[in-house]
This record gives structure tokens, sequence and C-alpha cells, in this order.
């Protein structure tokens, strides 16, 4: 009985710093797919803004319906997101403050920075995740065998 209870912790454990490691790289990935969503958002917001149809609160909520955290007020919009840098968050947000108050061209102009902005936090985010992600889910795995073994 006492074999078993030992055997049953060391597969918890194991197990355990496995789906760690795995969560761990995973929020790395969920941050980028957040990143791409309002990277989407913004390349659809300047799409309507391109046809010059529909009013700004029209085309911020229908751009940014399926972005977490997005907020629309009658005189504005914001996006908070904790895990964000405070360089986009900051962009981000003074763009949605300020956006339907220039005309299209000064608009569409805005757009890009912030969207270039976006795409280069993608890439870097990406390039880290590629190293990242291995490490955390080769490491989780590691260090439950290691416990496990040190254990028995």
């Amino acid at each position: 009985m006492n074999m078993i209870i030992k055997t049953a912790g060391v597969v918890l454990i194991t197990l355990g710093s496995t789906v760690f490691g795995f969560l761990k790289s995973y929020s790395k990935r969920d941050y980028i797919d957040r990143l791409k969503a309002i990277d989407s958002a913004l390349l659809s917001a300047q799409i309507m803004l391109n046809y010059g149809m529909l009013s700004r609160q029209k085309i911020l909520s229908n751009a940014f319906f399926r972005v977490d955290g997005f907020t629309l007020f009658c005189d504005g919009a914001e996006i908070f997101d904790k895990s964000m840098s405070q360089e986009i968050n900051d962009a981000l947000n003074g763009f949605l403050k300020d956006f339907g108050r220039g005309d299209i061209d000064t608009e569409q102009i805005r757009i890009d920075r912030v969207r270039r902005l976006l795409l280069d936090e993608i890439s870097l985010k990406e390039t880290e995740y590629k190293t990242d992600g291995k490490i955390w889910r080769t490491a989780g795995i590691c260090a439950g065998l290691a416990v496990g073994i040190m254990l028995i």
C-alpha cells in the first residue's frame, strides 16, 4: 500500500510539473494571439475607414468587438490588458482615444503606425516563443522527472 501511494505521488508530481511547463508555454502563445487579434481589428478599422460609410463608434465597435479588454465609451474607447507592455497599451489607448478626430489620411497613418508597433512586438514575441516555449515544456517535463526520480 505504501508503494502505491509513493508511486501515485511521484506520478502526480511529474504530471503537475509537466502541465505547469505546458501552461506557461501556452500563456506565451495566448499573448501572441491577443496581439494578432488587435492587429486584425486595426486592419478591419482601416478597411471600414476607407469605405467611409460608418461613424467612429460603429467602426470601433465592429472592428474591436472580439478583442478582450476592449471597452467602448460614448466619447472614446480603451483596451485594458495588463499583460501588454506599457508602450503598446499607451499607443493603442492613444489611438482609440483620438480615433475619428482627423481626416482619413491622418487616421490611415495613425493606424499604420500602431500596426507597425504591434507587428514588431508580434515578431519579437514569436521569436521568444519558439525558444522559450520549448524551454518551458522541456523544463517542466525534466523537473517532474528529476523530482520523481529523487523521490523513488
